[in-house]
């Protein structure tokens, strides 16, 4: 149960994250306040998914399996979500000043 609610919770943060990344990217004109808004929405998000894939991965879920080992193209595609939620976040927050 642990083991599922530990996934449920990133599903979740990744899911809100996509779906701000889309309303940033694909809205319509915005003013530059709703641009900082999302754009430091996006960018928590990407942070709270940073650390929660730190906190799960490194201590979460080995505690109910053995130490996991993940390889290269694993970490890669985790490491490339959250560099891209916390770029388009900064990269949207600078546009709007």
């Amino acid at each position: 149960m642990s083991t599922l609610l530990t996934l449920v919770v990133f599903m979740v943060i990744i899911s809100w994250n996509i779906r701000a990344s889309g309303d940033l990217m694909l809205a319509g004109p915005l003013t530059p306040q709703m641009k900082l808004l999302w754009g430091q929405k996006v960018l928590t998000l990407g942070l709270l998914e940073s650390l929660w894939a730190f906190v799960s991965l490194k201590w979460l879920l080995p505690f109910f399996f053995d130490p996991l080992d993940l390889n290269k193209k694993q970490i890669l595609v985790v490491v490339s979500g959250i560099v891209f939620s916390v770029a388009s976040g900064i990269y949207a927050m600078l546009e709007a000043s």
